[in-house]
């Protein structure tokens, strides 16, 4: 079995050659267990060097190189190296980062209209709640409506237009069980 324990310091630093910047990878997969000062020069200057790949290429070596990095060294460089307030960003890690923004706002979006949707949904329901014990000429006080209105869990508000539709009180509306 190939391991990379036997690429010392030297040799990975040779793999970081400006002409060749997609040999950056292999220099950082051989500090995938190191953690020291030439460790972490490697790992920095690989990251830099796939701003120099072909701009289809950044990202995809980018997130090889975080890959087989471990634990401590993605916090060092989160930390440090890959901080734009102790290191001027590069164009092709601007875009990269604002490629993840994009992405998180585009996910954090859909989760918000589908959590606006589930709300939208139990409001119709307390609504429907509301209109069935006024067909049913049952009395709501404002505590009750207040209640029925302020629960967002369809479910529950389901159980509830169910027991209305048959309770002779509010009791047997809102009974546990």
């Amino acid at each position: 079995m190939l391991r990379h324990r036997w690429l010392s310091t030297a040799v990975a630093e040779t793999l970081l050659d400006e002409a060749r910047p997609e040999l950056a990878f292999f220099a950082a997969w051989a500090m995938q267990d190191r953690h020291g000062r030439a460790a972490k020069r490697i790992v920095r200057e690989a990251v830099r060097l796939a701003g120099a790949l072909p701009e289809a290429l950044q990202a995809s070596q980018i997130r090889a190189i975080l890959s087989v990095a471990s634990e401590k060294m993605l916090a060092w460089l989160k930390e440090t190296a890959m901080n734009p307030a102790t290191m001027p960003e590069s164009p092709w890690y601007r875009r990269y980062r604002e490629e993840l923004e994009a992405r998180g706002k585009a996910e954090g979006k859909a989760e918000g209209m589908a959590e606006g949707k589930a709300e939208g949904k139990a409001e119709g329901k307390a609504e429907d709640l509301l209109a069935v014990f006024a067909a049913r000429q049952i009395t709501v006080s404002d505590a009750t409506r207040t209640h029925v209105i302020g629960c967002k869990d369809a479910a529950q508000l389901d159980a509830w237009i169910r027991r209305a539709a048959t309770a002779t009180s509010l009791e047997d509306v809102f009974r546990s069980g």
